[in-house]
């Protein structure tokens, strides 16, 4: 067994001798880093609250993050879920599209009615522009946000993520050359993918 006499900051160690400050090095369990990973992404989606996910940058080492693990980091932007910023003095990420949705798909239950709704409102405006045409269409994001009654950031949110394609497993918009504020909505928007 090697044992290590390391500073308090070192995360992912389990104590052998607390009172001697030795420290065992531990691999962390599956489930130990899922838990992790589940906890750091709902902490940044409290944090981020209603804004556009794209706006917020989350200090990993500052409150509320201080007990997530390092290696917890490195995993989530692995999986593409953050966007990792290393900075003199502190590390930095924003959620990706797709770390949004885990997010969101973390707090699901509780939130479905008022998310449904919204994204149900976004769909029908977004169908409302290819209803009866040949070609896709595009329209501003804020034309949607307005049409549709949800608060920009997030018919923002909605699109970035995908979250239409996912939850109503459809055809859904996205961004017009991958970025806003234009979405583009293909003629078979709403369709079942095969």
């Amino acid at each position: 067994m090697t044992c290590f006499k390391v500073a308090q900051c070192f995360t992912g160690w389990r104590s052998v001798q607390p009172e001697l400050g030795t420290l065992e090095l531990m691999s962390l369990s599956k489930e130990d880093r899922l838990k992790d990973m589940g906890r750091a992404l709902t902490l940044m989606l409290q944090e981020l609250g209603d804004k556009a996910f794209d706006t917020v940058i989350f200090q990993m080492d500052a409150a509320p993050f201080e007990g997530i693990y390092s290696t917890t980091w490195r995993e989530l932007e692995a999986l593409g879920l953050i966007e990792k910023m290393d900075v003199i003095g502190g590390s930095l990420c924003k959620f990706t599209g797709n770390g949004w949705r885990a997010a969101i798909d973390l707090v699901w239950s509780a939130n479905e009615p008022m998310l449904r709704e919204a994204m149900s409102k976004v769909a029908a405006a977004l169908k409302d522009h290819v209803k009866g045409r040949q070609e896709d269409a595009f329209v501003y994001l804020n034309s949607i946000a307005t049409i549709s009654g949800v608060p920009e950031n997030l018919v923002f949110n909605i699109i970035e993520s995908r979250l239409l394609d996912y939850r109503f497993n459809m055809m859904g918009a996205y961004w017009y050359q991958g970025r806003p504020p234009l979405i583009h909505i293909p003629l078979d928007f709403g369709l079942e993918p095969l």
